[in-house]
């Protein structure tokens, strides 16, 4: 049996998935392997050389020893996927269920803490080794960044605790926003995600999305964009 070679250091992990994609996979396999595939060639086009990926189905881990690297890698991965949304929309006057369906809404949130990796895994390896080992990662900091994702809307950020109080800079709140010069993407996804919601609303049975969970999503949205009006 061959052994795995290890890695172990103090790193920033980030989880990001697709939300909502557990009801997506009971439903289209083919929208289901578009959102998966929009994600991950979201991250390849995203990545920085200091962040590695592991994919994960529906969802990836970033991670790197530094943070604002990490934070950057997250937001050009939801500028990518918010493209992709916007190509999907692009004149279209009425939203269907269906149309609304077919938007990926990415969340995520980031951890700070031990984590242990296959020594053979590279940047440049990410999604191109054949070697299963390359794509192992481990430690508090995988599990928390995983858990603590569902504390956040679409297109936000989640900062666990063990990130905040990491570093020369602490944090005290729980979300990380994008950068000054992200400005602009917020203010593209905001209409989206306003019409997403509205149209979500109208068809909360078909799209299998409760009025609760919705309105709780939609909060978490409006204060983490401060967004009165979202």
């Amino acid at each position: 049996m061959n052994k795995m070679k290890r890695c172990t250091k103090s790193m920033y992990v980030a989880w990001i998935d697709i939300m909502g994609s557990g009801i997506l996979m009971r439903t289209s396999l083919n929208l289901t392997w578009t959102a998966a595939n929009c994600l991950h060639t979201s991250v390849l086009s995203a990545r920085s050389s200091s962040v590695m990926s592991f994919p994960m189905n529906d969802g990836v881990f970033l991670a790197s020893t530094a943070f604002y690297d990490l934070r950057d890698s997250i937001v050009s991965v939801y500028r990518n996927i918010h493209i992709h949304n916007s190509e999907i929309v692009q004149q279209q006057t009425r939203w269907p269920a269906k149309l609304a369906r077919s938007i990926i809404l990415p969340r995520a949130s980031i951890a700070y803490g031990p984590t242990v990796y296959s020594t053979n895994h590279t940047a440049a390896e990410d999604y191109t080794a054949g070697d299963q080992y390359g794509h192992i990662i481990l430690g508090p900091s995988v599990s928390n960044a995983y858990s603590y994702e569902s504390n956040v809307g679409p297109f936000g950020i989640f900062m666990h605790e063990s990130a905040r109080m990491h570093g020369e800079r602490r944090y005290r709140a729980s979300f990380i926003r994008y950068g000054t010069a992200d400005k602009g993407l917020t203010k593209s996804i905001i209409p989206l995600l306003r019409r997403y919601f509205d149209v979500a609303e109208r068809h909360s049975n078909e799209l299998e999305y409760e009025v609760e969970r919705q309105r709780h999503h939609r909060a978490l949205c409006r204060e983490y964009f401060e967004e009165v009006d979202l």
